[in-house]
């Protein structure tokens, strides 16, 4: 009977032994479907966050400021659009389009490029049909015209005001052209 007892201690003792070896396994598996559960719920709260309108929003925008700072015009003409695409109301992305499309025909009539210049005002009317960008237009057209006066070719001069009255059929050029038929006359 003794050594039943001593028997029956041992057993006893590997039993508490495996339960406490079964309970530290089931603790561990525990923590770690906790762990996975924890890296799961924050993926999916990352994935809505970065999916979000007002997150693409405002990275649109902070690319195309970023293109435009560096004077990629095109690339960030596209940002705005991206932008306005999520949010077609954000003033903020209308404004920067518009700057864009300035300071690129802006580019343009520096390297002397019209043209390029009324068209790509063209293109900012056609995105922005609320915003007025006829003081651009005019500024080209001006500059362009000058551009032909300076040359001494008074006759296509003419023809660009003409043109600019045509695109531009609420201003008055009849001044401008008064202007350089005087100064036409004046040097032959």
């Amino acid at each position: 009977s003794g050594n039943s007892s001593i028997d029956d201690q041992a057993r006893g003792q590997q039993a508490e032994e495996q339960h406490l070896g079964n309970s530290k396994r089931k603790g561990k598996e525990r923590l770690a479907v906790v762990l996975i559960i924890g890296i799961i719920v924050i993926a999916v709260v990352m994935v809505i966050y970065h999916a979000s309108p007002s997150v693409r929003l405002s990275r649109q925008i902070s690319l195309g400021n970023s293109d435009l700072e560096e004077q990629e015009y095109q690339e960030a003409i596209a940002a705005f659009k991206s932008a306005l695409a999520i949010e077609p109301s954000s003033e903020k992305a209308k404004e920067q389009l518009g700057n864009a499309y300035q300071s690129w025909s802006n580019s343009d009539m520096a390297a002397g490029n019209y043209e390029t210049a009324i068209k790509t005002l063209q293109a900012a009317k056609t995105d922005l049909p609320d915003r007025d960008f006829s003081d651009q237009v005019i500024e080209v057209y001006t500059s362009w015209t000058q551009s032909y006066i300076d040359a001494g070719d008074y006759d296509t001069a003419l023809k660009t005001l003409q043109r600019a009255q045509t695109d531009l059929p609420d201003q008055d050029f009849s001044e401008q052209m008064i202007n350089i038929y005087s100064e036409w006359t004046q040097h032959y």
